[in-house]
């Protein structure tokens, strides 16, 4: 497990876990990091549309590859995010574009498969399986990425999709 804390306040968590003041930070949208790890604030709470940050979309973009340069410095086009869930992320190195997919809740409704796909992801932090879909991204013709969240341990990682990968 993780120690996760606020900055600047050393604790020790219910089950006994010692935390570190200076290995993590508590950003600005709520949001924990340690190093390139992101974790949601509390285990009950499931990132939906509602509550999905730009900054939040930026930070877990660098977890990917731009499909042009594979350096992974990504901003969201602000001018590009519509009230549907799309927006368009672009590479500060190459200025790729890509489509950020952010209505994870439509996505699932039209695609039922995914959700069972879902439950089967491990996790490679505590090994658990079952995962919720933050939201995802299509890179390139070739490579689909969804952001995931372990729902055990909120670890936050990404997962390659072939199912939506088209050759």
């Amino acid at each position: 497990m993780t120690a996760i804390v606020e900055a600047g306040s050393g604790s020790v968590n219910e089950v006994g876990h010692a935390f570190t003041p200076l290995a993590v930070a508590r950003t600005s949208y709520g949001f924990y990091t340690v190093g390139t790890i992101i974790h949601a604030p509390s285990p009950g709470e499931q990132v939906t549309m509602s509550n999905l940050d730009v900054q939040y979309v930026q930070d877990r973009l660098t977890q990917a590859k731009c499909a042009v340069c594979k350096r992974s410095r990504f901003v969201i086009d602000s001018r590009s995010m519509k009230e549907d869930g799309e927006w368009k992320g672009i590479c500060l190195d190459c200025h790729y574009n890509f489509p950020v997919h952010t209505d994870m809740e439509f996505y699932l409704r039209i695609q039922p498969d995914v959700q069972y796909w879902l439950k089967d992801i491990t996790c490679p932090l505590c090994s658990h399986r079952g995962v919720t879909l933050d939201f995802r991204i299509v890179m390139s013709v070739r490579e689909s990425l969804y952001f995931v969240t372990c729902e055990h341990c909120r670890h936050s990682f990404t997962e390659q999709s072939y199912l939506e990968v088209f050759e």
